[in-house]
């Protein structure tokens, strides 16, 4: 099985760095940051390009109607927002959200070097992590991309 991290990783960032703008409640509008490792003194909010869970043709095909030469890739992508209001907060995952899955699932495909995307689509989408201390609530939203893949 081929390793399908680099070329999608690279277009995720390609497609997302510098793209995805949204309006903050203090700030104004903004660009959202995109990381593979986020550093120790990130600024709220950012997106984290965080897992892939590569499946070879072998399995993907038991698991789906797929040809013999497909591949399931699905990356997670995290957005993190920390706000003083709890709607706000929500507002602006939901509006990062938003950009991150009109750029991935538009119209024009993401294309990846060496490899066909034959399909995409959302998987999941939730908040599995909301934390609040006297001050902040720190919201982090994920989303499962998964994308049907063939060797070119």
């Amino acid at each position: 099985m081929i390793d399908t991290s680099a070329p999608i990783r690279t277009a995720y960032y390609a497609a997302l760095n510098g793209a995805v703008t949204v309006t903050l409640p203090i700030k104004g509008s903004t660009v959202i940051p995109v990381y593979s490792v986020v550093p120790d003194d990130v600024d709220y909010p950012y997106i984290l390009l965080a897992e892939f869970q590569n499946t070879g043709p072998g399995e993907a095909r038991s698991k789906e109607n797929l040809n013999a030469t497909d591949m399931l890739v699905n990356i997670l992508i995290v957005t993190a927002t920390r706000t003083a209001e709890d709607n706000a907060g929500f507002k602006v995952a939901d509006d990062i959200s938003g950009v991150i899955l009109g750029l991935v699932l538009g119209s024009t495909p993401l294309a990846f070097t060496g490899l066909e995307n034959v399909g995409t689509n959302l998987e999941d989408m939730s908040y599995p992590q909301v934390e609040r201390n006297e001050t902040h609530l720190v919201i982090v939203k994920q989303i499962i991309v998964k994308h049907i893949l063939s060797q070119s």
